[in-house]
């Protein structure tokens, strides 16, 4: 009798399952955060060359909105490619190193902040 582990959700030996699983599970998450990362930095971009481009853009609320674009591009260019490679070397785990470890998490966090005063912002404006 051949002595393979199973999995005790589907009581299927997991050699079966795991390449197709994970093929699967890693594909479709790495397009969604490639394609959100992509429209997320063309937009933003778009916003930073509209508001630099026209001078009648340049008042203090669309230069706040330039700055929240700014800190977008940075969160999708330090969270989500990252994010989108790591899924990809799902079995390898974290292969970036500490700084972007620690750089990703701090990202995040701004981003989250940023966008509670961007909330708060436009709350008190309307």
């Amino acid at each position: 009798m051949e002595n393979t582990t199973r999995d005790p959700t589907t009581d299927v030996p997991c050699s079966s399952v795991s390449e197709s699983f994970y093929a699967v599970f890693t594909t479709v998450p790495v397009f969604f955060l490639v394609l959100i990362g992509c429209v997320g930095i063309a937009g933003n971009s778009l916003v930073l060359f509209i508001i630099i481009k026209h001078r009648d853009m340049r008042t203090v609320t669309n230069f706040f909105v330039a700055n929240l674009a700014v800190t977008d591009i940075a969160l999708l260019l330090m969270c989500t490619f990252p994010e989108a490679l790591v899924t990809y070397n799902l079995q390898n785990g974290w292969i970036l190193g500490d700084f972007m470890c620690r750089a990703t998490g701090y990202m995040q966090n701004v981003s989250i902040g940023t966008c509670t005063l961007r909330k708060r912002f436009l709350a008190s404006c309307n």
